[in-house]
C-alpha cells in the first residue's frame, strides 16, 4: 500500500531549504578536515621524497560529496512551480522531509571521519512537521 499526502508548498520549500543548509554546513565541516588529511599526508610524503625514499604515492582518501545540487534541484522545482501544494509519496517525505536520501548514511559516515565529529541521522535531519504546516 503507498500513501500520498498534500503538503503546502511553502512548508516544503522552508523544510529543503533548512536542510540543504545543514547538509551544506556537514559537508563543509568534512571538506575542512579532509583538507588538514591530504596536507598531512602530502607534507609527510614530500619529506620522504627529499629524503631520497622510494615509494609510490598513494593517498587513498575520497573527497567527501557533496550534495547541494541534489536539494537545489528540487528547490528550483518547487519555486517555478505554480500550485500553492504539493503532493507527495512514502519516498517523497523520507528524501525531501525527513532528509533521508539515498546517500545520507555514507554522507554521515564521510563527514564523521574528516570533520571529527560524531554525526547522526537525527541530528541531520528528520525535521518533524506540525500540523499547522500539513493541508
Amino acid at each position: 500500500m503507498s500513501f500520498k499526502t498534500e503538503v503546502k508548498k511553502e512548508y516544503l520549500l522552508k523544510t529543503l531549504k533548512a536542510n540543504r543548509d545543514r547538509h551544506r554546513e556537514v559537508y563543509e565541516h568534512a571538506m575542512d578536515g579532509y583538507i588538514v588529511l591530504v596536507t598531512r599526508l602530502l607534507e609527510e610524503h614530500l619529506k620522504s621524497v627529499k629524503a631520497g625514499k622510494k615509494y609510490s604515492l598513494n593517498l587513498y582518501e575520497s573527497m567527501p560529496a557533496d550534495h547541494t545540487s541534489d536539494y537545489d534541484q528540487v528547490i528550483k522545482m518547487l519555486e517555478i512551480h505554480e500550485g500553492g501544494t504539493m503532493i507527495l509519496d512514502q519516498g517523497d517525505v523520507a528524501q525531501y522531509v525527513m532528509d533521508n536520501w539515498g546517500w545520507k548514511r555514507q554522507h554521515i559516515a564521510a563527514s564523521n571521519k574528516f570533520s571529527g565529529r560524531d554525526y547522526t541521522t537525527s541530528q541531520y535531519g528528520d525535521e518533524a512537521a506540525s500540523e499547522d504546516d500539513l493541508t
